[in-house]
Order: structure tokens, then C-alpha cells, then sequence
């Protein structure tokens, strides 16, 4: 006689006998075979839903975002009927957030250091978690230590303290790390700097290909350290979005091996002004696709230096709003010849009135750019 498909067990994420996928899945988190061949094995065991889902948001994954709405819309009603009974198995206490999928498991969550400790581990086990926000990082020695770490493709520290960036220099979770997120430092400049420059050494950062700094004043540390780290070779965006980068410190970064293959800089809140701007032309970045200098503390002088920069040759978005260029400065910076595939474009509203923003919008370079606002 032949056996019956078994049911999933209502109080379990899998079917009995899962855990060798999942531990070959978080082996290789990049590779999408052994999820496929998952979604077989879940078919033959009775969990068609979940086989549909993981092959569904794979293809998603492969393909443009905006490239299969059947696919969207059959990823939405696989979520919505049966998302309790694939977030049920986690961790109580890690479910107060909202669990987010990403080719057919749950991919990033968010826990406070103890919450960490105690379930970490856990939930390590039951999804092949990739990305991770931690808070509350009193004891972040110990957390930094656990084997639960290793592997995670991102990190993002909310208010860490400054033991934390030295417990983390070292730590093996930097090893797989892609992605590096810091934001909302509390502790005083003085006491957090060091510490910053030191995880920005780090020859564990190898891999580092995004880093993210919002609202810290460890701009000038970091960037010094990612610029005399000889172990970052494939940063590809870095946001130093107010964080006191101080255009001396900001030259050394964007002229190092770390940024020469950049595609997007944020630079949003450094109050470094001109002189910023004009180390930014004189760099060897070519190959920027997104710029962001919203309030940089820019004049029309910035303008001119950005017009004549063949680096904006390649930029496709260009955000410069909370400057001060005026309406002259404005139109030299649209009719330069290096804008010709600029895709959206921000420009400030400073000193740049109703009249002024119409008799800008009446030249042809601005009508070519699909995206021009004022802001």
C-alpha cells in the first residue's frame, strides 16, 4: 500500500525530517539548489504551500522586481494564508516584529542582545537568516562571541556602545559580512571614535561591500579606517549620512583602494561645503550611479565644481537638495555636457524662486532628465 504524504505538524515552520536542508541551505546561503530541491522534498511531504512559495520567490528573485505581477500577486496569497503557520515555529519573543521573506524562508529579523543569547541559536537553526538588527548591545562581548553570528550577510547596531566596536573587530561574524549598518551613536564623540576606527581596520572586513552610518559622529574614524584597511577592495555603496565627516578625512576615503569601485555615496548632513565638494571632483571616482550631497552646506561655487566633473558622466540619480546654488548655479549645473544619463535629479530651493524654478524648467536640458524636482 502506498504511504499517504504526511501533514505538517500545525506547531512546526517543517515537516518532520527538515533539518539536513536547513543545514545545508545555511551552508551556502547564496545558493538556490538545495532551497529548489527543498521545495520538492516539501511537496512530496504533504507541504505543497510552502514548495509553491520557495519556488516562486526564487524566481522572483532572479528576475526584475517589476517583471511578473502573477508571481507578485501569488507570493502575496501564499503569505497572507499562511503566514502564522510558517512564523509559528520561531521564536516567541523574536515574533513581536515583523518577519520578512525573501526567497521562500525568513531572512532578517531583529532582536536585542539578550534576546539574542537566549535565541539566536534557535533561530538560526530553523531559517537561513541573512540579515540582523541588534539593539540593546549591553552585552555585546558575549554576543559577538556566539557561533550564531557566523554566516549573517548583514548587521545593523542600533546605539552601539564603544566595547562593542572592539569585541566586533575580531569577531568571526565579520568574516561572511556584506552589509554593515551603524546608526544612532549615544555615546560622546570622544569616547566612540577610537573604537570606530579600530572595527573600520578590521582585516575581517573583506567581504564589506555596503557600509552604513546614520546619525553617529564616527565619520571621520571610519572613513580613515576603511581607507587604510587593505583587506576592503569591494565597497560598492557607503552612506555617511551625519556623522560629522569632515571634508580632510572625507578626501583620504574617496581617494583610497576601499571607494574606487563606489556606485553609490551618500554624504547627506556633513556639513563640509565647498572644500568637500571640490576634494570630491578632484577624486578618481568614475563610476558613481547614485550621489547624495543633500545638505552639505554646497553654494553655487559647488555647482560649477560638480558641472565640470566628468564623474557625473555615470551618475543616474543626483539628490543636492538643503544647498544653496541659486538660480545661476542651478542652470550651470543643468546644462553641463557630463549629465547625459542623469535620471532623476534634486535640486535645492534655496534662493531658487517660483520664477527662477520656471525659467529653469523651459531649458531643454532640464526636459531632457525624465526626473527633475525641486526640494
Amino acid at each position: 500500500m502506498a504511504c499517504s504524504p504526511r501533514t505538517p505538524k500545525t506547531d512546526a515552520p517543517y515537516p518532520p525530517g527538515w533539518e539536513p536542508f536547513l543545514a545545508a541551505i545555511n551552508a551556502d546561503l547564496d545558493d538556490d539548489t538545495v532551497r529548489l530541491a527543498f521545495a520538492d522534498w516539501l511537496q512530496e511531504n504533504g507541504d505543497e504551500a510552502r514548495a509553491a512559495f520557495i519556488r516562486v520567490q526564487v524566481a522572483l528573485y532572479r528576475t526584475d522586481e517589476d517583471a511578473s505581477p502573477e508571481l507578485r500577486a501569488r507570493e502575496r496569497q501564499l503569505i497572507n494564508d499562511n503566514r502564522g503557520r510558517w512564523t509559528r515555529g520561531l521564536p516567541p519573543e523574536l515574533t513581536e516584529s515583523s518577519w520578512s521573506f525573501r526567497r521562500g524562508f525568513v531572512f532578517s529579523a531583529s532582536a536585542t542582545a539578550r534576546q539574542w543569547l537566549r535565541h539566536g541559536a534557535e533561530l538560526r537553526r530553523l531559517t537561513p537568516l541573512e540579515n540582523l538588527g541588534l539593539s540593546r548591545t549591553v552585552d555585546c562581548e558575549q554576543v559577538f562571541a556566539q557561533p550564531s553570528l557566523v554566516g549573517l550577510r548583514r548587521l545593523f547596531l542600533d546605539d552601539p556602545r564603544p566595547t562593542c566596536f572592539a569585541a566586533l573587530a575580531d569577531a568571526p561574524a565579520l568574516d561572511s559580512l556584506t552589509g554593515l549598518a551603524i546608526g544612532d551613536c549615544a555615546s560622546s564623540s570622544g569616547a566612540i571614535r577610537g573604537p570606530a576606527a579600530v572595527l573600520a581596520r578590521s582585516p575581517r572586513l573583506a567581504n564589506l561591500a555596503r557600509v552604513c552610518l546614520r546619525s553617529s559622529p564616527i565619520g571621520d574614524s571610519f572613513a580613515h579606517g576603511l581607507a587604510t584597511n587593505s583587506a576592503v577592495r569591494k565597497l560598492l555603496e557607503a552612506e555617511f549620512l551625519k556623522t560629522e565627516l569632515s571634508a580632510p578625512w572625507f578626501e583620504q576615503f574617496v581617494n583610497s583602494p576601499a571607494a574606487v569601485g563606489l556606485r553609490v555615496l551618500n554624504l547627506q548632513a556633513n556639513y563640509f561645503g565647498d572644500d568637500g565638494c571640490r576634494r570630491l571632483v578632484n577624486s578618481p571616482l568614475m563610476e558613481l550611479d547614485e550621489l547624495n550631497l543633500r545638505y552639505t552646506n554646497l553654494t553655487a561655487e559647488s555647482a560649477r565644481l560638480l558641472a565640470a566633473w566628468p564623474g557625473l558622466k555615470s551618475v543616474r540619480t543626483l539628490r543636492l537638495s538643503g544647498n544653496e546654488f541659486g538660480p545661476d548655479g542651478a542652470r550651470v549645473l543643468l546644462t553641463s555636457e557630463h549629465l547625459a544619463n542623469l535620471t532623476a535629479l534634486e535640486l535645492p530651493t534655496l534662493r531658487i524662486h517660483k520664477p527662477d524654478r520656471e525659467r529653469l524648467a523651459a531649458l531643454p536640458e532640464y526636459q531632457r532628465i525624465p526626473r527633475v524636482t525641486f526640494a
